[in-house]
């Protein structure tokens, strides 16, 4: 789905300051996933969970690094699936969500997950890729005169199953469409418009666009 939204930052020597801070795992970059994101995950959750969902944030805005993410699953010898908090750099201490798991991630628990050390991250670069090749082709349907290009992901999602075929990737690219200086209350601002699109992906690589 294509999103037009706006974005308002303050123009101030403090904002510009305090840019800097660990990068997280750059989910553009295929050596960046295979060399941090399972590390991280393992540092706080047992290889042998089983992972059925794992939603990968990315730092703020127009950020190709995701420094949190969301796992749901059901640790070793456990009965009951849980939804945590885990930090994908730094020092933080991971956290459970509050309230119960949803009654849609329960129905799938027939299907079954995925063994933590068994998940298959190998497509994650190449999925954005051929997502970012995808918006050349866009450009032409568009009604204003756009240069789209990957400014940011917003998110990636990963749906996962014990039967490869139903195993999904969601993820939305953000592309930036100009900004402009804005004033309210007597304050200066910067006002950045982008689009946000939304694609998916099966466990084979074959990548969508979702309108």
């Amino acid at each position: 789905m294509k999103r037009i939204l706006n974005i308002a930052v303050a123009v101030s020597a403090l904002a510009l300051a305090s840019c800097g801070g660990l990068m997280g795992v750059d989910l553009t970059k295929q050596e960046s996933v295979d060399k941090y994101l399972r590390a991280a995950l393992e540092k706080h959750i047992s290889p042998e969970a089983v992972i059925y969902e794992l939603d990968l944030l990315t730092i703020g805005d127009f950020s190709v690094n995701a420094d949190m993410s969301s796992v749901t699953y059901i640790a070793p010898n456990g009965t009951e699936l849980e939804e945590w908090s885990v930090p994908l750099s730094g020092n933080q201490d991971p956290r459970k969500s509050p309230g119960s798991v949803t009654t849609i991630i329960k129905r799938r628990q027939a299907e079954g997950g995925v063994k933590l050390s068994e998940i298959d991250f190998s497509q994650i670069a190449s999925n954005i890729a051929k997502a970012v090749a995808m918006l050349d082709e866009m450009e032409d349907d568009m009604e204003e005169k756009t240069d789209l290009k990957l400014d940011g992901i917003s998110r990636y999602f990963i749906e996962l199953s014990g039967d490869p075929a139903k195993i999904v990737h969601k993820f939305a690219i953000e592309s930036k469409a100009g900004s402009e200086l804005s004033t309210k209350n007597g304050r200066l601002s910067t006002v950045t418009n982008y689009y946000e699109f939304d694609f998916k992906a099966n466990a084979a690589g074959n990548v969508e666009y979702v309108e």
